[in-house]
């Protein structure tokens, strides 16, 4: 109990993305080649006369697990290389010590054999992958589920009561 409690005092004193989210249920079956989430922010957006940041639809990619995965993989050493230049790691290390420097090379090290030991290497070009998972994108479909993010508070939980009061949000031949 004390940890339930030391867990809402701290939720209450911060603002966190779930402060700011609502679950979205009942989706009807989205597929990847539409406009799914820019239609559901408009119908959100229309039903209860608020602004959305935006909507995430949870998308059901089991079957090509495989697929998403190493996309995520690739964008995320993509990212990696795009937040750390080569440049900049050198001038943020270059007044470490010899034993720091040695330490920064043996991690390298270590990164470089678990990368070896448990992904696959990934040797097609940028183009053929990137063709690769928009085909497998397109034909996505989704789960029921989706989010939506809402500028304040607030303004989530006014669109919770509006949604409640109207026993569900019509979207798409279904109820939200």
């Amino acid at each position: 109990i004390r940890q339930l409690r030391c867990f809402q005092c701290v939720d209450y004193e911060n603002k966190t993305m779930k402060d700011y989210a609502a679950l979205i249920e009942g989706l009807p079956e989205q597929r990847g080649d539409s406009r799914a989430e820019e239609d559901l922010t408009a119908a959100l957006e229309e039903a209860t006369s608020l602004r959305l940041e935006g909507v995430s639809i949870c998308w059901d990619f089991h079957e090509n697990e495989d697929i998403v995965q190493k996309a995520l993989e690739r964008e995320l050493r993509q990212q990696e290389d795009i937040w750390t230049p080569v440049e900049e790691h050198r001038e943020a290390t270059s007044g470490t010590s010899q034993t720091e420097l040695e330490d920064s090379r043996f991690r390298k090290w270590l990164v470089k054999a678990e990368l070896y030991a448990f992904h696959e290497e990934d040797n097609r070009s940028e183009e053929d992958a990137e063709v690769e998972i928009m085909e497998v994108l397109k034909t996505m479909t989704s789960s029921g589920h989706a989010v939506a993010v809402f500028e304040t508070e607030g303004a989530r939980d006014e669109a919770v009561r509006i949604s409640e009061d109207l026993g569900g949000i019509r979207f798409q031949g279904g109820t939200l």
